[in-house]
């Protein structure tokens, strides 16, 4: 797992400085739902890993951060990114590939399409 954020996060950090679009789409019972379009200029990126399991399986064991400023657009309209920070928990088992515009990663919960 460890490889693969250390894969997420180079890729990321060639980004600083640049806008970032992500396409954000939740999985409900195989289905893409709930798609949201996120626009931030990335000026940096860090990684939180959680020190030990949680029992009930609500926490992701690593989250990647991206900081910046930006602005999150969903069906109910289009708001400021709250705290200048966009999460993405890596929960359970996740994958992620370098597309030809993109990149994507794939968790338990989401599909996360990144272009800059």
């Amino acid at each position: 797992m460890d490889h693969m954020i250390n894969e997420l996060a180079t890729w990321l950090e060639a980004g600083k400085g640049h806008t970032l679009i992500i396409h954000k789409g939740e999985r409900k019972q195989g289905e893409i739902t709930d798609i949201d379009k996120i626009k931030l200029d990335l000026e940096d990126i860090s990684v939180r890993r959680i020190e030990r399991e949680d029992p009930d399986g609500y926490l992701a064991n690593a989250e990647v951060l991206l900081h910046g400023l930006g602005e999150i657009s969903t069906d109910q309209g289009t708001m400021p990114l709250p705290q200048n920070i966009f999460e993405i928990p890596l929960l359970g088992d996740f994958h992620s590939s370098i597309v030809e515009d993109g990149l994507k990663i794939e968790t338990e919960k989401a599909i996360y399409n990144i272009y800059k």
